[in-house]
């Protein structure tokens, strides 16, 4: 694909070979400098928001998953551990009778 001069120079700022190749991390991090841009650049970013705002929600939708699955994964070892921890008092109980 051929770049305009203009789409050069953006990724060499952002130090990228393409465009199709950004991570969520990077995509955020040059988010979070939008107020480094000149304002006719910072006009042209927000544009872009749909976009963005789009691409936020399925980061979070994501994240949300990766947590659902952490705190399923916890009740499950959470039980394990209770009913371990139980079997031993009980196991406790009965030797000292």
């Amino acid at each position: 694909m051929e770049y305009t001069d203009k789409e050069k120079e953006i990724m060499a700022l952002v130090d990228c070979t393409d465009f199709r190749n950004l991570s969520k991390s990077d995509f955020i991090s040059y988010a979070s400098k939008l107020n480094e841009l000149r304002p006719e650049v910072a006009a042209q970013v927000i544009a872009q928001y749909p976009e963005y705002v789009n691409f936020v929600h399925s980061c979070l939708s994501e994240y949300k998953g990766v947590l659902d699955a952490i705190i399923a994964s916890d009740d499950t070892n959470l039980k394990q551990t209770f009913d371990l921890i139980q079997q031993e008092i009980e196991h406790s109980n009965q030797s000292r009778t």
